[in-house]
């Protein structure tokens, strides 16, 4: 899981907002989960797509004492390479 702080003043719910407009379009959805200080964003392919495979994100985003602290958990490929595999076949 990779961390970074971003120092300045906004709230982990900033950065959940612009992540949610930035992808939830297309293929892919958000989700954002908890309030206040502590909050998780999973950016994952919709359930009902016409193409592509499935891949998921975990983003953590906490309030630290100068900024927020962003965790990214490992992208979850193995769908995705199974559609393509399949679509060469």
């Amino acid at each position: 899981m990779e961390q970074r702080i971003f120092h300045g003043q906004f709230k982990p719910e900033d950065l959940a907002q612009t992540l949610l407009v930035h992808f939830n379009r297309g293929n892919l959805e958000v989700q954002k989960i908890g309030s206040g200080d502590n909050l998780a964003v999973q950016i994952k392919t919709r359930d009902y797509r016409t193409s592509g495979g499935e891949t998921a994100l975990g983003v953590s985003l906490l309030s630290v004492e100068d900024g927020v602290m962003v965790q990214v958990g490992q992208q979850t490929w193995f769908g995705i390479a199974a559609s393509l595999g399949l679509s060469a076949l």
